[in-house]
């Protein structure tokens, strides 16, 4: 399938969000590159699961090979209104490729990040 970019040019789609509702929790899977082109579709996903009320976010990372700064300012502006709201989003990090941008911003730092989706804490523990 084939997509459009703001230059007009016919560009494939390089990302999928897919979306998993487990035991109370909403993970968003992402596969393929993020970045200007393709944020769009995972702001959506990030608009709708806010609107819905989801105590913890996952943010599954690990099928992306690559992420911007405009995938980068989704994930840290879904993380700023959780906190807001008294919920969480939690990333589970992708590839070296992925992980270094998260290292190299000092998000890893700022983020709750982990490992691997066996990692996530879903608070009842």
């Amino acid at each position: 399938m084939a997509g459009g970019n703001p230059s007009g040019a016919i560009v494939p789609d390089r990302m999928d969000v897919q979306r998993f509702e487990e035991d109370g929790r909403l993970r968003l899977a992402l596969a393929g590159e993020l970045d200007l082109y393709t944020s769009t579709a995972l702001d959506d996903a990030l608009v709708e699961a806010e609107g819905e009320g989801w105590p913890l976010l996952v943010i599954d990372l690990t099928g992306l090979q690559f992420v911007d700064s405009s995938g980068l300012r989704l994930i840290v502006r879904t993380h700023a209104r959780a906190g807001e709201w008294g919920r969480r989003v939690v990333v589970v990090n992708g590839p070296d490729t992925v992980a270094r941008v998260f290292s190299a911003t000092s998000l890893d730092r700022e983020l709750e990040i982990v490992a691997s989706l066996d990692a996530v804490d879903d608070g009842t523990h």
